[in-house]
């Protein structure tokens, strides 16, 4: 009887057990969808950001309306990497790292070989975009923690990303580098805040080689880590968050003062006299005293701060609950509007690149202070419901009050979600209204819109010579880059061949009644007409 009693006791407990497994798995459910539904939207926005941002970049390379600048740039670089040319270009009369020191390129110089289109440049940019939104998630949710709003905030935030206007505006401008840096100092600022040293130092230090002007966004996000790691300022992460800093001092100090001028070896560059009003080294200092109303009225342009101000509204406006964070927005706004070279101090184009860590920085640590204030309120509320149940002679005790007070606090997943993800509309509304690429900007629909050319120029330009020296319209330099040299119109040298485009979308260096004359000129050049098929024109060097 013992026996039976034992036995039945057990299956009765197995099957409690069971019970309580299913209802345990059954509650376990919905809590493990509100917990990847997050990283769901934030993956759904990357993908169809960067998708988006790769059709259209696709679209104007195949167009023929993608610039030489810096397009076809880039790819003669890549190119002579390749093939053990250095960093060399037709495009600049000197060492390309005495311009810009980018040994980040190296990357698709290795990967040149597997496909080797300028077009390669548009996909990895179009993979960094996409990358970007996934490492800004990562990096917020754990700027966030412990708030258990941390995955939605971060999804409402890091999500619209690639449909922020100053994306856009990469896109805009054909290759740059700073786009690859994007998500590597994102995974650094995330590594830094989950204790993931190697992490931390590699992509710090691959940020840092793609472009010279790195050092802000990656010392940016050293501070970060130095204030918001765990541990002791003087050990653990926040110790490695000062040694990104210190690295990123260092290498301004190393690559500024003394590579980069070594690797110019004395010769002038276009971008010499971005900043040459303000007189270069200690004329610096007394710029804004010698030159008070140029440099008012440089700092008062408009556009420029439209911008800046245009990525804060981006963020739902919460770089605002955190200012001192929020003035590291400062420095970049006010160097790209000193320049003299348009559209810098519009921060158009790549110029507006620089501003995004420190807002995304500024951005998380707003939200922080957005979640302690609504839990203080919601402690407040709750405490103010219990002493009004007090007074009017509740049993309620204290103990029994404090899960009330809590409860509030905790309670996120589906209810919260959409609240949070209205944090999200702004960007979207500023990529509507501030955007430059289809649907969210008409200005330049005819540069997307274009027919797919590029075969066709392939075709027309065949019997040219796979290592000779060309001359091309603006929007054909990028199908012509593999080479060592490449000229745009209207210089054409006597030994090169002139690739002419008799219906460009731009004339480059030349404007159209200057290009109509240049270009009956050519036929009086002594140069022989090879190839015409309506549309692209093949000339041979002059007296082949």
């Amino acid at each position: 009887m013992s026996i039976v009693r034992t036995r039945a006791a057990s299956q009765g407990t197995a099957g409690a057990r069971g019970r309580a497994g299913a209802r345990g798995l059954a509650l376990s459910r919905p809590r493990l969808s509100a917990t990847a539904l997050p990283w769901l939207v934030t993956a759904l926005g990357a993908a169809v950001g960067g998708t988006w941002h790769l059709v259209m970049s696709l679209r104007r390379a195949e167009g023929l309306t993608s610039g030489a600048f810096d397009y076809a740039y880039f790819q003669q670089l890549v190119w002579n990497l390749a093939h053990g040319g250095g960093f060399r270009s037709s495009f600049n009369p000197g060492e390309f790292l005495g311009l810009h020191f980018s040994p980040l390129l190296l990357v698709p110089a290795a990967l040149h070989p597997l496909w080797p289109d300028a077009r390669l440049l548009m996909l990895l940019q179009a993979l960094a975009i996409t990358l970007a939104p996934i490492t800004a998630f990562l990096f917020l949710r754990a700027l966030l923690r412990p708030a258990a709003e941390r995955a939605w905030l971060a999804a409402a935030l890091a999500a619209p990303i690639p449909f922020w206007a100053v994306i856009q505006q990469q896109t805009r401008a054909g290759f740059h580098t700073e786009v690859l840096a994007l998500p590597l100092v994102l995974l650094a600022g995330w590594a830094g805040l989950t204790g993931r040293t190697a992490i931390l130092w590699l992509a710090a230090v691959l940020a840092l080689g793609a472009k010279e002007d790195q050092v802000f966004p990656v010392a940016v996000i050293g501070l970060v880590i130095a204030a918001r790691a765990g541990g002791r300022l003087r050990s653990g992460m926040r110790r490695h968050g000062l040694g990104v800093v210190t690295l990123a001092v260092a290498w301004a100090a190393v690559v500024f003062g003394l590579v980069m001028p070594a690797l110019r070896g004395g010769v002038a560059y276009d971008v010499d006299r971005y900043y040459a009003w303000l007189g270069g080294g200690l004329g610096l200092l007394r710029a804004p005293f010698e030159q008070t109303p140029a440099f008012i009225a440089a700092l008062t342009r408009p556009e420029g701060w439209l911008v800046t101000g245009g990525l804060v509204l981006s963020l739902a406006l919460l770089p605002l609950l955190r200012l001192r964070w929020a003035f590291l927005l400062l420095p970049p706004t006010i160097a790209n509007l000193l320049s003299r070279h348009e559209p810098q101090p519009q921060q158009l184009l790549q110029y507006g690149m620089l501003l995004v860590v420190p807002a995304l920085v500024a951005g998380g640590l707003g939200a922080r202070r957005l979640v302690a204030f609504a839990r203080r309120r919601v402690r407040r509320r709750e405490a103010a419901r219990h002493a009004a149940g007090l007074r009017a002679g509740s049993t309620e005790s204290v103990g029994t009050a404090r899960p009330a007070v809590r409860r509030p606090v905790g309670r996120l997943a589906w209810r919260a979600a959409a609240p949070l993800l209205v944090l999200a509309v702004p960007a979207f509304a500023i990529g509507l209204t501030r955007g430059s690429v289809p649907p969210f900007s008409s200005r330049e629909e005819a540069a997307y819109a274009r027919p797919a050319a590029l075969e066709r120029l392939r075709a027309a330009a065949a019997q040219v010579p796979a290592d000779a020296p060309v001359s091309v319209d603006w929007g054909a330099a990028a199908a012509f880059a593999n080479r060592p040299r490449l000229e745009l119109f209207p210089t054409a040298s006597a030994d090169v061949f002139v690739i002419v485009d008799r219906e460009p979308y731009t004339t480059g260096l030349l404007r159209w009644r200057d290009r109509r004359a240049w270009l009956e000129a050519l036929e009086r050049s002594g140069r022989r007409l090879l190839v015409d098929d309506g549309r692209f024109q093949v000339w041979s060097p002059v007296g082949d």
